[in-house]
């Protein structure tokens, strides 16, 4: 892997977020927690693109509808699964035993996505991680 820390860099802050979700999870209604990480998320990205892309009104010009239609559905699906992990921190949900079964379990689906979607191959390597990654999910949810 060419650079392992911008790798780590997106877990240590989404594992900070989810900390923070789970802070809030029991206090408000699941749409309103969801909504409200989302906004948090856009004028985040909203501030930093103002800084960090030099001709924004060309690059927002430039986009091809395509992929912003893509861009909007990819953020539609991400609201899903915020709604549906705040729902399962409302219901008591062990964020402990949790955070690792939804993380592994995505692993799972992006590899299985891969493989359909974009013809990634499976090496032997990458076959035992997931079988370790299965009995993971099956030690953590007892």
């Amino acid at each position: 892997m060419k650079n392992l820390f911008i790798v780590i860099l997106p877990a240590f802050f989404w594992a900070i977020s989810d900390i923070l979700t789970r802070l809030s999870s029991g206090k408000m209604n699941a749409v309103l927690g969801s909504w409200l990480l989302a906004f948090g998320m856009m004028m985040a990205l909203a501030v930093a693109a103002i800084f960090a892309v030099p001709n924004l009104s060309k690059e927002i010009l430039a986009m091809n509808p395509k992929y912003v239609a893509l861009s909007i559905f990819a953020g539609i699906v991400n609201a899903a699964g915020f709604y549906y992990f705040y729902k399962f921190l409302q219901q008591g949900g062990n964020f402990t035993q949790g955070m690792p079964m939804i993380l592994i379990s995505i692993v799972l689906f992006v590899t299985i996505y891969g493989i359909i979607f974009f013809k990634d191959l499976i090496t032997f390597k990458t076959g035992i991680g997931l079988v370790l990654g299965m009995a993971s999910i099956y030690f953590l949810s007892s």
